[in-house]
């Protein structure tokens, strides 16, 4: 299969899509988490007997943490080859300016294959979030009525 020379950007780029959609896929699952607490708009709820006999009916969202979370860093590791640069011009409010842009392929490392193979070592730490506050207010409403 041919290579095809890709940007230093191009490579940026991706990378930032492939942590836009992680974060997005984690909003979503944690949307249809909260979701999974109610039916048809009503609370799903848990009954339970209290130590003193009387017969309790308590909201699950008020029994669960729903730990939400969020990427807080992503570290990449990789090496490429420089195999062209060129220098564009372009105009930023009436200023000329001029950048440059590689044309880079990855270079081989120890993948396993004869000759090496391309490598990225990720590292991505996730972080607890804050609940947003309308997301607490539900929650406070639903604690205040146990």
């Amino acid at each position: 299969m041919p290579v095809t020379e890709q940007t230093f950007s191009d490579i940026i780029r991706g990378m930032q899509h492939a942590v836009n959609t992680a974060q997005a896929m984690l909003d979503e699952h944690q949307l249809w988490r909260f979701g999974s607490l109610f039916v048809d708009g009503q609370p799903r709820t848990m009954d339970i007997t209290g130590p003193d006999g009387r017969q309790l009916r308590i909201p699950q969202i008020s029994l669960m943490p729903l730990n939400l979370l969020a990427i807080e860093e992503l570290e990449l590791e990789f090496s490429i080859a420089v195999n062209s640069s060129d220098v564009t011009e372009i105009g930023v409010e009436n200023i000329a300016l001029e950048r440059s842009s590689f044309g880079v392929e990855f270079a081989k490392g120890g993948g396993g294959e004869e000759g090496g193979g391309s490598t990225i070592d990720v590292r991505i730490l996730f972080k607890q979030r804050e609940e947003p506050e309308g997301f607490a207010r539900v929650k406070a409403t639903f604690d205040k009525s146990i």
